[in-house]
């Protein structure tokens, strides 16, 4: 939900992305996840669980999350409440995403030490599963003392939503592999060698953990442009890229090859779109249809 081009709005980018969520649920795919960045035009969306909750009115079937919360600038009894109003809303669709946050201004301004965020995302952690787990908790932690606390609204039937992780620390990936969460891995625009880089960290982390490697659930976020015409699959990626790099204050860190475009599908009667590289507000797991 990001703010790319010259002229957009924050109502327009909204706009876009409940037409996309909409879209998305008609098509079949199975989850839906709306990021959490503060402060930028990186992203409009400060609270995925309000445009969770939202977009719940608008779909009937597809899973909504946020990917992720930055647990770390939260209260965590809010973050556990509200996650149980959305399970209750959207009907049992709730999956979630956590993760420790990168963006130092986002940290500065919220007031929250950027040197603490694994300690804190740790602590935070330990609540949400008590309260999955028990609908109530008590800690005294290192920076939250809760006494004896029930949830009146937990998800839907007492289950455990299914939980995603986002991190570069190893030992939060250790954790995640021994909670059976799925670890979240972003090599974006980067080629082949990049995401299987990131593959063998989580693989090394969570083996660390005593987790073998067929036992580590993977989720990598790619970004993908889909059109039936594949000289288009080239042209607008690279041109939608360019635009987002003039407006980007890192642009020089990134080389020219970064502009292009790598198809990564070849059209056929089965399968006739062509899938390039592309910057994308949200993204979504689909489910392989022919029909699509």
């Amino acid at each position: 939900m990001a703010l790319n081009h010259k002229g957009e709005t924050p109502a327009s980018v909204m706009a876009t992305t409940k037409q996309a969520v909409a879209q998305a649920d008609r098509l079949g795919f199975d989850v839906t996840w709306f990021a959490e960045h503060h402060f930028s035009a990186f992203s409009i969306c400060a609270s995925p669980q309000m445009m969770a909750m939202h977009c719940a009115g608008l779909t009937s079937r597809i899973k909504l999350g946020p990917g992720v919360l930055v647990l770390p600038l939260h209260e965590p009894l809010r973050i556990i409440e509200e996650l149980g109003m959305l399970d209750h809303a959207s009907d049992g669709r709730l999956v979630v995403g956590i993760g420790t946050g990168h963006q130092p201004r986002e940290f500065r301004s919220l007031g929250v030490s950027m040197d603490e965020r694994h300690d804190r995302f740790m602590e935070n952690w330990d609540m949400l599963n008590a309260a999955w787990r028990d609908g109530r908790l008590a800690i005294d932690g290192k920076f939250r003392q809760v006494p004896p606390t029930r949830f009146s609204i937990g998800p839907v039937g007492g289950r455990r939503p299914e939980l995603f992780v986002a991190t570069h620390d190893p030992r939060v990936a250790g954790r995640a592999a021994r909670e059976g969460a799925v670890i979240f891995t972003s090599p974006g625009y980067r080629a082949l060698p990049e995401a299987l880089a990131q593959r063998d960290f989580v693989w090394r982390a969570a083996a660390e953990a005593g987790v073998a490697a067929p036992g580590v659930k993977l989720g990598v976020q790619r970004y993908v442009f889909v059109t039936e015409h594949p000289a288009t699959a080239r042209q607008e990626p690279a041109r939608a890229w360019c635009i987002s790099c003039a407006a980007c204050a890192a642009c020089a860190t990134f080389t020219p090859r970064a502009t292009a475009c790598i198809c990564t599908a070849s059209p056929s009667p089965e399968n006739p779109m062509w899938i390039g590289c592309w910057t994308t507000p949200w993204w979504a797991t689909p489910r392989p249809s022919r029909n699509d």
